[in-house]
């Protein structure tokens, strides 16, 4: 028997999660619109300044603006602000990278917006650029993202907007592209002094994305590491003999890649 006293009734919150407008959920490699955002409404599907879906088209009982395309034949989202968002439930067959490519016009300035992933995963800003018209439609492709297989949420993010419209875009896998790097100094072979510190600096470059970190080995034990540019370590050789150095660099997307090893002898001081 419970013996004892409660001083308050606390609420739980529960956050509430949104359902993917197609059942089942739209399978990914593949295209989505748009228009078919996730069911669960205001702050749970989507967030949108006003209440009014001020295209009155498609879903109206729902607060984002949707607009009929001139043929009849479709939807697009307008009315884009700085601040809102949508959520889209797919299923992700396989794990792998991949990229994003977005249709969107704009008949004003363009502006500017971000994919999130579960898992912290999202990729850099998409510049969405004055295209002409409402129905002059750009492509643009995102960086790459590395996803894990199964249903999970994406979403929108609108960072800024000075007015353009989202007809929907397709997620694709990608090849793994890997970085670039290599040791820019000390250079190869370089005679260097046992006890005398040297700096060891690489340069790395991801054409998919952004570098995450890079690596120093020496002798294939680790030994330093850097995640902002100039990356660079200070080594100091403990002792006589050859030593190889190698660079591992990583992108943000998780994928790797080693410099060339570059041999260095190190001496004793002279006298000592």
């Amino acid at each position: 028997m419970f013996v004892g006293y409660l001083s308050a009734i606390l609420p739980v919150q529960v956050q509430a999660q949104s359902a993917a407008f197609h059942n089942p959920p739209t399978a990914v490699p593949g295209w989505i619109e748009a228009e078919d955002f996730d069911i669960g409404g205001e702050g749970v599907a989507y967030h949108d300044f006003d209440a009014a879906n001020n295209g009155g088209a498609f879903r109206l009982t729902e607060a984002v603006d949707l607009v009929t395309t001139s043929t009849g034949s479709g939807f697009r989202v307008g009315w884009t602000a700085a601040g809102e968002w949508m959520n889209y439930t797919v299923n992700v067959l396989e794990p792998g990278l991949y990229r994003v490519a977005l249709k969107a016009s704009s008949g004003a300035q363009g502006g500017v917006l971000h994919f999130a992933f579960e898992g912290a995963q999202q990729t850099l800003l998409l510049s969405v650029p004055p295209t002409g018209g409402w129905e002059t439609y750009a492509t643009l492709v995102s960086s790459l993202v590395r996803l894990e297989a199964g249903i999970q949420i994406v979403r929108l993010w609108i960072d800024a907007s000075s007015g353009f419209d989202i007809d929907g875009f397709r997620i694709l896998q990608a090849p793994a592209v890997p970085p670039a790097v290599q040791i820019t100094q000390p250079l190869s072979n370089q005679s260097v002094v046992v006890g005398v510190p040297v700096v060891v600096e690489a340069a790395a470059t991801s054409a998919a994305g952004t570098i995450s970190k890079v690596e120093f080995y020496v002798n294939n034990s680790k030994m330093g590491e850097a995640t902002v540019a100039p990356y660079k370590f200070v080594w100091t050789a403990p002792t006589a003999g050859g030593y190889e150095i190698i660079a591992r660099a990583t992108d943000n997307a998780g994928i790797a890649a080693s410099s060339s090893a570059l041999r260095h002898a190190a001496r004793r001081r002279m006298g000592s």
